[in-house]
C-alpha cells in the first residue's frame, strides 16, 4: 500500500494500482487513486479528489471539495466533517464529529449516517437507508424504498415524507410534505404526525399521539384516549374513527365514525360536503359488539355509531346521528338534527332540548330541560315524554303513549290505540278519532279534553266548552251503546260514568251510534272514572 502526502503547496498527488493512502495535507489539491481500495483525504484547501476503479473512501472537511467518479468504479465512501452532497456515481456518506451537519444523496441508491450532532439525511432519489446516530436527527424521505434506522434513546427525530410513510422504531415523529393526498403512520411510541395540503390518513399506531392534519380532507385513526387530533376552522371536511368506546369529537372535525376494536387503517377515505351547511359521505360503521359514547362539537357533524347500545350526542350544529344496530340514545339541540335508523335497528330514543319530529324507524322521543317544546312522533309505536315546560305531544300514527310530566301539556295520541297521560299541570287532551285512547290521569278540576269540532258534528262555537245539552251522562255502557233517542236527543257525546268510555254517537235522535263510537276511557289513577260535567270539554278545530 503506497502512502503518498503532500505539502503546503498545490498538489496534484498520483496514486499506483494498488491500494494507496493519499494526503494532500495545505493547498487547493488534487489527488488521483487509479485503481485499488484508494483513501483519498485533501486536507485544508479546496480539493479535488478522483479515487478511480476500486472502493474508495474519501475524507472531506470543506463543502466545496470536488469529487470526480465514473460510472461502476466501485462502491464508495464519504466521510465528511462538513455538511456535504454526494457528487454523481458515489454510493455513500458518514458524517463525522459533533457538529450539527447535513448530508445529501444523489440518484444512486445511497447509505447516509449520521454523526453525534442533530443531522439532517436526505437520501435523494434511490432506495436509500438513512441512521443518524445520537443528536436530534431528520429524514427526508422520497422513495419507498428509503430505510430509516434509530437506535432507542438516541433523540427525537422527525421522518419528512412525501409519499406514503410508516415510521419505524425509534422516530418520534413525521411530517407529510409536497400536496399530494398521502398518508402518515407512527409506531409505538408518542408521536406526533402532521400532514400537508392534501387528503391526509394519519394513523399513530400504539402511544399518546398528537395528529395535525392541516388543510384537506383529512382522515383519523385515534385507539388512545390521550390522542389529540389538532385541526383548523374551514381546512377541509374531515374524519375521526375510533376505536375508543367513548370519544368526542375535536374542535374543527366534522364526522366521527366508531370502528370497533378490531378496526385497523388503511386508505385514504372518502368524505364530501362543505362546513357550515349540509355535510355527507361516510363510509363504514365497523364491527363493534358493545355500545359506545360518541359527542360532535360545534361544526355540523356526521357520526356513525356501531351494532351496540349507543350513545350519540352531536353536539352544536345541524347534525346527522347514525347509530346502526342496538337501541340507541340520541341526544339532539337542534329541530334540524337528523336521526337516521335503519327498520328493525333497535328501540331507539332521541332526548331533545327543542322541539324535535322522530324520524323513521325512531321509537321514542324524551324532552329535556325547562322549555316550551312540542314532541312528535311517527307511524311507530312511540313513547313521547314531556318535560317540566308546557309541551305539545302529537303521537300521530301508530299505538303511541304520551307522558306530559309537569307544566300544562297538550297530547295528542292521533291515529292509533293511544295512551295519555297529563302529569301535573292543567293539561289538555285532544280526541279526534274513534281510537279509543286511554286517558290514564284526567282530572276535571283542572284539565280539559277537546273535542274536534268537525269529526263529532258540535255545533258550539271554537273555542267554547261543550253545551250542556250536548254530553250525556249514564251509568253503564249499554246505556250508552243504546244510543240518545230517550235521554238527551241532542246529545253527540255520551259519557258512561261507571267505566270510564266515551262514545260518540253520530245518529242523534235514531237508536244506536250509527257510524260513531268508542272516543277514548278516562280513568285515574286508581283506575276509578272522574265524575265529568260539560265544562270538562272544549269544542276546537284539530284536523
Amino acid at each position: 500500500m503506497a502512502r503518498i502526502k503532500g505539502n503546503s503547496q498545490q498538489n496534484v498527488l498520483k496514486g499506483t494500482n494498488k491500494n494507496d493512502r493519499i494526503f494532500g495535507l495545505i493547498g487547493n489539491d488534487t489527488l488521483l487513486g487509479f485503481t485499488g481500495n484508494d483513501i483519498l483525504s485533501g486536507g485544508k484547501g479546496i480539493d479535488t479528489l478522483s479515487g478511480g476503479r476500486g472502493n474508495d473512501i474519501y475524507a472531506i472537511d470543506n463543502a466545496k471539495d470536488k469529487i470526480r467518479e465514473r460510472r461502476n468504479q466501485g462502491i464508495d465512501t464519504v466521510q465528511a466533517s462538513v455538511s456535504f452532497s454526494l457528487s454523481s456515481h458515489l454510493e455513500n456518506l458518514t458524517l463525522t464529529g459533533r457538529a450539527n451537519l447535513n448530508a445529501t444523496g444523489n440518484a444512486n441508491a445511497n447509505t447516509l449516517i449520521g454523526n453525534r450532532g442533530n443531522n439532517i439525511l436526505n437520501g435523494g432519489a434511490g432506495a436509500d437507508r438513512m441512521s443518524g446516530g445520537l443528536g436530534n436527527d431528520t429524514y427526508v424521505v422520497d422513495n419507498g424504498g428509503d430505510v430509516v434506522t434509530e437506535a432507542a434513546n438516541a433523540g427525537t427525530d422527525l421522518v419528512r415524507a412525501n409519499i406514503n410513510y410508516t415510521l419505524t422504531n425509534n422516530i418520534e415523529n413525521l411530517e407529510l410534505s409536497g400536496t399530494g393526498n398521502i398518508n402518515g403512520t407512527g409506531n409505538a411510541l408518542a408521536n406526533t404526525i402532521t400532514g400537508n395540503s392534501g387528503n391526509n390518513t394519519l394513523d399513530g399506531g400504539q402511544g399518546s399521539d398528537r395528529l395535525i392534519g392541516g388543510a384537506g380532507n383529512d382522515l383519523y385513526f385515534v385507539d388512545d384516549l390521550s390522542d389529540v387530533v389538532v385541526e383548523l376552522a374551514n381546512n377541509g371536511i374531515d374524519t375521526v374513527r375510533t376505536t375508543i368506546a367513548n370519544y368526542t369529537l375535536p374542535a374543527h372535525v366534522e364526522f366521527l365514525e366508531f370502528i370497533g376494536a378490531t378496526g385497523t387503517s388503511g386508505g385514504t377515505g372518502t368524505t364530501g360536503g362543505t362546513t357550515g351547511g349540509t355535510t355527507g359521505g361516510t363510509t363504514g360503521g365497523g364491527t363493534a359488539t358493545s355500545g359506545i359514547t360518541a359527542i360532535g362539537n360545534a361544526l355540523d357533524n356526521i357520526i356513525q355509531g356501531t351494532v351496540g347500545n349507543d350513545l350519540i350526542d352531536g353536539g352544536l350544529g345541524v347534525d346527522r346521528l347514525i347509530g346502526g344496530l342496538g337501541n340507541d340514545t340520541y341526544l339532539v339541540d337542534q329541530t334540524a338534527d337528523f336521526v337516521d335508523e335503519t327498520v328493525n335497528g333497535g328501540t331507539d330514543l332521541v332526548k331533545a332540548a327543542n322541539s324535535y319530529v322522530l324520524r323513521e324507524n325512531v321509537e321514542n322521543l324524551e324532552l329535556v330541560g325547562s322549555g316550551n317544546f312540542d314532541g312528535t312522533g311517527n307511524d311507530l309505536a312511540n313513547v313521547i315524554t314531556g318535560n317540566s315546560g308546557n309541551n305539545i305531544l302529537d303521537g300521530r300514527l301508530g299505538d303511541d303513549t304520551l307522558l306530559g310530566g309537569a307544566g300544562a301539556d297538550k297530547l295528542i295520541g292521533g291515529d292509533g290505540l293511544d295512551s295519555l297521560t297529563g302529569g301535573d299541570g292543567a293539561d289538555t287532551f285532544v280526541l279526534k278519532e274513534l281510537d279509543g285512547d286511554l286517558l290514564t290521569d284526567f282530572n276535571p278540576l283542572e284539565d280539559r279534553i277537546a273535542l274536534d269540532q268537525t269529526a263529532f258534528g258540535l255545533t258550539e262555537v271554537l273555542g267554547s266548552v261543550l253545551s250542556a245539552s250536548g254530553l250525556l251522562t249514564v251509568a253503564d255502557d249499554a246505556t250508552a251503546t243504546a244510543g240518545t233517542t230517550l235521554a238527551n236527543p241532542l246529545a253527540k257525546i255520551i259519557y258512561s260514568s261507571g267505566t270510564g268510555k266515551l262514545f260518540f254517537d253520530a245518529n242523534g235522535v235514531v237508536s244506536g251510534l250509527g257510524n260513531g263510537g268508542l272516543i277514548a276511557t278516562i280513568n285515574n289513577a286508581a283506575g276509578v272514572a272522574p265524575i265529568l260535567s260539560n265544562t270538562a270539554f272544549v269544542v276546537d278545530s284539530l284536523i
